[in-house]
């Protein structure tokens, strides 16, 4: 009779899960293949929200590729605290893609779980209510239509403000707001630290994020009505049109804001492709050359050696003084060389001599390339044989990819540029001659500075420091510290640093 009752009860679990599922069939689920593994708050980092076990599931948003591993941003719950939702990266491998179905009767109690009858009558339905909280948040995610009554107004205070499936920066675009535009809010929820307002362009219902947004009252809203009504093309173009003012007044240089963007010979989407953009945030040199087509604005663009065009919405133009940082000219640099001052070069015993002391972990200094004269400052983060560095922001990044003649920094190690760099280190009133080995590595620990666009951290050695894995004194290195001793005061004075 225990067992009939079992079965019967699972079928009917069966039956309700696939008809909770219907709406999600087209959502990407996973199924954990592993103990103990990390749901990361960040790719780079090894915090994790939560550790989830061989067949815990979880929902898939986006896929993403760092320092050579794939992973998959995901939303899932805690198994042993089913009310708690978490949205991080989870390593692919961990991961086997299944069928929603698959995942709503992986939520399936076991037959096996009590002999007793209410005992497995109460663990089934704890079961029942994780399942269908699961399933009921992937539905939340995929609202095809406004269900509740609006709760106020928003305007937009930026241009082109991505409405997104879920209430995540990772989650699929399904449309874009203008500035000043102004629509009705639904609700509100927080994730990720943002508050996160529930809308609907007409055609998709979706969420927006509230840093981009200003509550208005119901009169702002009737009076921006009229304006509201003209066509999406009309507001397309009159977008686009301030899109290109603003190029004109910030500068001439706007970065790739994904992955594979294609450069085109002629601007439209019919153009030839010329090349692939494999990673983001690739530097282009902005032409002043625009084509309206396709519903977009077209860039005619300079990047890693070409000249074609890319979509405007694939773009981000730079501010003037974001432009500066990344000036591509050999003699640019991080900070203006005329009248900055160095101080005599030191030679400084990594062993015997206070520099460990002086340069600290978490000491920012100021480091000068001494071949170009370009500077950026950089923040120590470790090292017991020699010092750990990373760039401090997203600019001191730039000035290093400008030293290595690459557009990012990843180029560094595709290039193989392993070369040892002769450098001087500033640290108050002493520049200490030392050598760079700009390759960035360690990403998983060494990666403490978020938005630098630098997935790691490199190496800086002073007289007598040694490498990571054999523990020796590399002579490369120390023929770069004693280049930069004997030659960076001569070099240095003729890019216009003076010296104390």
């Amino acid at each position: 009779m225990k067992k009939r009752f079992r079965y019967s009860f699972c079928l009917l679990l069966i039956t309700v899960f696939a008809l909770l599922a219907s709406s999600a069939a087209a959502e990407t689920y996973g199924q954990v293949n592993y103990d103990q593994v990390r749901v990361r708050k960040q790719m780079e980092s090894t915090d994790a929200w939560v550790k989830l076990n061989t067949g815990d599931l979880v929902q898939i948003l986006n896929r993403h590729s760092y320092a050579g591993t794939d992973y998959y941003y995901v939303t899932c719950h805690n198994p042993s605290h089913p009310e708690r939702e978490y949205w991080g990266y989870i390593d692919q491998r961990y991961v086997n893609l299944i069928s929603a179905d698959q995942a709503l009767a992986a939520s399936a109690p076991a037959q096996s779980v009590s002999s007793d009858t209410t005992a497995y009558t109460s663990y089934a339905q704890s079961e029942t209510a994780a399942a269908a909280s699961y399933v009921a948040t992937a539905q939340s995610e995929t609202v095809s239509a406004v269900s509740v009554s609006a709760v106020g107004n928003i305007r937009f205070t930026a241009r082109g403000v991505n409405l997104r499936k879920a209430p995540s920066a990772e989650a699929k675009v399904l449309g874009r707001f203008e500035k000043d535009q102004i629509t009705a809010y639904y609700g509100t929820v927080k994730k990720e630290g943002h508050t996160w307002y529930q809308v609907s362009n007409g055609e998709n219902t979706g969420y927006v994020m509230g840093d981009y947004v200003a509550v208005v009252g119901a009169e702002a809203a009737a009076a921006a009505a009229p304006q509201q009504t003209q066509t999406a093309a009309a507001a397309s173009a009159a977008a686009e049109t301030s899109a290109v003012s603003t190029a004109a007044a910030s500068g001439n240089i706007a970065l790739t804001t994904m992955t594979k963007v294609i450069v085109r010979d002629s601007g439209n989407a019919k153009g030839t492709q010329l090349k692939l953009l494999n990673s983001a945030n690739q530097v282009c040199t902005l032409l002043g050359n625009t084509n309206i087509a396709d519903g977009y604005t077209w860039y005619q663009v300079q990047v890693k050696g070409i000249t074609g065009w890319i979509r405007g919405d694939l773009l981000r133009i730079l501010s003037a003084e974001e432009a500066r940082a990344y000036d591509q000219t050999p003699s640019g640099s991080n900070v203006s060389t005329s009248g900055t001052v160095l101080y005599t070069p030191e030679l400084a015993d990594w062993n015997s001599s206070d520099i460990q002391k002086i340069f600290y972990k978490g000491c920012v200094a100021l480091v000068t390339d001494v071949k170009t004269g370009i500077s950026f400052q950089v923040k120590r983060w470790s090292g017991g044989s020699h010092a750990d560095v990373e760039p401090l922001t997203a600019s001191d990044t730039a000035a290093i990819c400008r030293i290595y003649g690459v557009t990012d920094a990843s180029q560094i190690t595709e290039n193989k540029n392993y070369q040892r760099r002769s450098i001087l280190v500033t640290i108050g009133s002493h520049s200490y001659a030392a050598s760079m080995y700009g390759v960035p590595h360690n990403a998983s620990e060494g990666n403490t500075i978020q938005n630098n666009n630098y997935n790691g951290q490199f190496c800086i050695h002073f007289t007598n420091s040694s490498t990571h894995g054999t523990k020796r004194i590399d002579a490369d290195h120390q023929a770069a510290v004693n280049s930069a001793y004997a030659n960076a005061e001569a070099l240095l004075e003729q890019l216009g640093y003076t010296f104390k």
